[in-house]
């Protein structure tokens, strides 16, 4: 439904959980308290991957990239004292959410850790699925990628800065192509057809050129390279087609995976096949409905990871709702059945009435989250002053605290490279949130003082109750400074 006439607005809301991804074996962990993980948040599948790893990233202009950094201290997970891993998203208007993990000693590798997943695998092929939980819960886990996001407590949070997996630096040549440089020593996991050879340049123009095939659901990341060339074993050439400030975001994200040439012309495609990678995990056969089991590569190309010798990963959900299962999950953490839950802020609720011993961290994550987006085509909304006053009427970080329990953070709604690109609170809050009286100041000086009908769309899917709390607050505030608001929900 539109509006006519000068007092009538249409503003679009679009309401997404966060996005986040769990990164396993990497060289060191984003402030988890168990060895190389990051929290993880629960998003739907999306039909082209960002983020757990696929928003795009200014082209960085240094010539060579940053080796992976240095292995942490080894950590173990073994269940001494559960621990919450709060887990959240960057916001436009703030979304989140909190996972737990069992907290352990310190020092010492080993053990084993039961994460809670959230969806089933609808096979094996990574190149094949956007589905995160394939890449990231699944059997994802046994590749690598040419790039990846750097992680750690040194990284901070929000941060899209990459850093090399299979490679060990890269140049820009001839102006806009890349020329990667292998790191030496990467072998295959040693399992039949492959039986752990090295690796080489070919078998990453054979995986990329594979991923994009034509009408494959993650062709397009690539669909401004030219073409991969293997210039000898250990360098490889991405030719580009066009200039592409987030090709680099591309070659990192979760479905780039590079996969053995010899198991897909075995077996036709690699959704039943072997999965058999060059990554810190080997992936272990099992039967339907169990747990997916993945254990520790020891012939991995990083020394020291994964700290873990095994990883379970428990798929907990609701009959018939993927992104459902929310409540289950809490009760197979209280239980002691998994250590590792995503817990949105209804369950984070329960968590702290619970009497329960965990701890939690919070993952930032840019670009993801609610989206507000105005209609700026109509009469109202296309006035700066307008538009200025729907934002003096909101306060997120307001919404934060009382909707999301203080698990979120507000932010801008696109990525950004690094958390020193924001601005901080103080500022973004006084100079454009969280101003009532302005607000109505503002929206009276364009209508006259009369109330501004106003629409708001609402996208909220299958996603949990506090979604529908913050559009009803967001109404709220915007009619208490003039506007009339009415809620057409998709």
């Amino acid at each position: 439904m539109r509006f006519s006439g000068k007092a009538n607005v249409l503003i679009t809301l679009f309401l997404f959980p966060a996005a986040a991804v769990l990164l396993i074996g990497c060289s060191s962990a984003a402030g988890a308290p168990v060895p190389t993980l990051i929290p993880v948040v629960e998003s739907p599948p999306a039909p082209s991957p960002i983020s757990t790893s696929t928003t795009p990233a200014p082209k960085p202009t240094a010539t060579q990239a940053p080796t992976a950094l240095p292995p942490p201290t080894p950590q173990v997970a073994p269940a001494s004292r559960p621990a919450v891993i709060a887990a959240a998203a960057p916001v436009a208007t703030p979304a989140a959410a909190t996972e737990a993990v069992s907290a352990g000693p310190m020092g010492k590798p080993g053990g084993s850790l039961r994460v809670a997943g959230f969806a089933d695998i609808p096979h094996r092929d990574v190149h094949q699925s956007v589905q995160e939980a394939l890449t990231s819960m699944g059997p994802g886990l046994a590749y690598s990628r040419l790039l990846r996001l750097r992680t750690g407590p040194e990284s901070g949070q929000p941060s899209l800065r990459l850093e090399c997996d299979l490679c060990e630096s890269w140049e820009l040549t001839g102006g806009m192509d890349y020329e990667f440089k292998l790191r030496p020593g990467v072998q295959w996991q040693n399992l039949p057809p492959v039986s752990g050879r090295p690796l080489v340049a070919d078998d990453l123009v054979y995986s990329y050129n594979r991923l994009r095939t034509p009408g494959w659901p993650n062709a397009q990341l690539f669909s401004a390279i030219e073409g991969f060339e293997a210039l000898d074993p250990a360098t490889l050439l991405v030719k580009m087609a066009s200039p592409e400030a987030d090709v680099l975001m591309a070659l990192a994200d979760g479905h780039s995976k590079v996969v053995a040439r010899e198991v897909v012309e075995q077996y036709g495609d690699l959704k039943e096949a072997p999965v058999v990678g060059t990554g810190p995990w080997l992936w272990q056969e099992g039967a339907e409905d169990t747990p997916m089991i993945l254990t520790r590569n020891p012939a991995y190309f990083e020394q020291s990871v994964p700290f873990l010798d095994q990883l379970e990963i428990h798929v907990i959900k609701r009959s018939g709702l993927e992104q459902s299962g929310h409540q289950e999950r809490l009760a197979a953490f209280l239980v002691g059945q998994v250590d590792v839950i995503l817990a949105p802020p209804p369950q984070w609720r329960e968590l702290q009435k619970s009497g329960a011993q965990f701890d939690s961290f919070l993952s930032r994550q840019s670009g993801t989250g609610v989206l507000l987006s105005m209609n700026v085509q109509s009469p109202a909304l296309s006035n700066r002053e307008v538009r200025r006053a729907v934002f003096k009427a909101m306060d997120p970080w307001d919404y934060v605290d009382t909707v999301w329990s203080g698990q979120g953070y507000a932010s801008v709604g696109v990525p950004v490279q690094t958390e020193d690109w924001l601005l901080d609170r103080a500022e973004m809050r006084n100079l454009h949130f969280a101003d009532p009286s302005e607000a109505r100041r503002l929206l009276a000086s364009w209508s006259g003082g009369e109330p501004v009908n106003i629409q708001l769309t609402v996208r909220t899917e299958n996603f949990v109750e506090v979604y529908s709390q913050l559009e009803e607050r967001i109404a709220e505030d915007l009619k208490a400074v003039g506007f009339n608001p009415i809620i057409r929900r998709l």
